[in-house]
């Protein structure tokens, strides 16, 4: 089932983007087996990286492709790759960790049944925790971060930003829920300016 659902979604923001498989490969610059592989279910846990450059070439967020599906973590430089599509170093557990807590939040704030006072509650959590990380960011020189850092400052940007939309999407129409949504959209504005300037 998370095979198919990984699938169904890249099959969707390929076909949006009007790319074949092999034009989707070139721009991402990863292996056509790669991409044949997420789209027939051979591939079900891709790696961050590999998802990164996939999202970056249909012109989508990381979150768009992940939604519940689950995604490895790259291995780290003395383990060989899994999937032997790409050898990539292994995450920080404190990164593994905020995109695992990004991942229980999306369940929350998409269950039907929490109330939106709740909702609004995880929604500003998930905001204010991507506030901390961009701050961060920004007492730093952004050139002088290593590249497999930025990648993970991204990657959980991205995760959080993800919860709050979600939230947003469950939330009955307000200001409030009009203020939250311009959050996340100036969220995903920055994050798509520093995964501009990831190497590939």
């Amino acid at each position: 089932m998370e095979g198919q659902e990984l699938a169904a979604r890249h099959i969707a923001l390929r076909e949006q983007a009007g790319l074949t498989q092999e034009q989707e490969a070139k721009m991402a610059g990863v292996s056509p087996t790669t991409i044949s592989g997420i789209e027939s279910g051979k591939i079900t846990r891709p790696h961050l990286k590999t998802l990164l450059k996939i999202a970056r070439a249909l012109g989508a967020d990381v979150g768009e492709l992940r939604e519940s599906g689950k995604v490895e973590a790259p291995p780290s430089p003395t383990q060989p790759p899994l999937n032997g599509f790409e050898e990539e170093r292994r995450f920080s557990r404190f990164s593994e960790a905020i995109v695992a807590v990004a991942a229980k939040w999306g369940e929350a704030v998409a269950d039907p049944d929490m109330n939106d006072t709740k909702r609004f509650g995880v929604i500003d959590a998930a905001l204010e925790l991507s506030d901390v990380i961009s701050e961060r960011v920004e007492e730093e020189d952004w050139e002088a971060i290593p590249n497999e850092e930025r990648l993970e400052i991204v990657t959980a940007m991205e995760q959080l930003n993800a919860v709050a939309e979600k939230g947003v999407n469950h939330l009955k129409s307000s200001a409030q829920t009009e203020s939250e949504r311009q959050r996340f959209q100036e969220r995903r504005e920055k994050i798509r300016q520093w995964t501009s300037q990831i190497s590939a």
